[in-house]
């Protein structure tokens, strides 16, 4: 095991630092077969799972409750479709705050690049596709749970958006696909 160590003037420029650290031989054996597995470095492994956290992880400030999808699919299927609107408007609503406590600037990117990907990528509430037609941003959002988690999913980013760029999305639902317009 190693410690971890740098330099004070190394933190303040933009380039890579070094930083060594401790990690019990069996994490390292599961982070060496991902490696050789994914075909990538150590290094570009701990850093793929330093930025999931700093990005993602750090930013949930309740623990998330594991389903199985199933489970989540049937109990999303229970929810009255107004009540699930009203919880989108209301949960959408919070991003502000959250992105103003986490520091993250307060615009369409951040909306794409810490919210829309990150959901997308570690939730599994939908798949994302993203074009940029002019200035704004198209993002195709694929789940398959069915219409009351569209009007939710719907709602939500409404709320969300509005709340964090004041900018009113335009969407469109179709089944199991919504697509944002911002």
């Amino acid at each position: 095991m190693e410690t971890i160590s740098h330099h004070a003037a190394e933190r303040h420029q933009l380039h890579p630092i070094h930083v060594n650290f401790k990690i019990p031989s069996e994490v390292h054996d599961v982070l060496e077969k991902v490696t050789m597995e994914d075909k990538i470095s150590l290094n570009a492994l701990v850093n793929q799972i330093l930025s999931k956290y700093v990005s993602f992880e750090r930013a949930m400030v309740d623990e998330p409750v594991v389903v199985p999808k199933q489970l989540f699919a049937e109990l999303v299927s229970t929810f009255p479709e107004e009540q699930a609107k009203a919880v989108g408007t209301f949960l959408g609503a919070k991003l502000r705050r959250d992105f103003a406590f986490h520091r993250i600037n307060q615009d369409s990117e951040a909306i794409l690049n810490f919210h829309l990907r990150q959901m997308g990528t570690y939730s599994g509430w939908y798949d994302l596709e993203v074009s940029r037609t002019d200035a704004r941003i198209r993002a195709a959002l694929l789940h398959e749970y069915g219409q009351i988690w569209s009007a939710f999913l719907t709602k939500y980013y409404q709320s969300a958006i509005r709340a964090v760029t004041g900018a009113e999305p335009r969407t469109e639902q179709e089944g199991g696909t919504l697509v944002i317009t911002f």
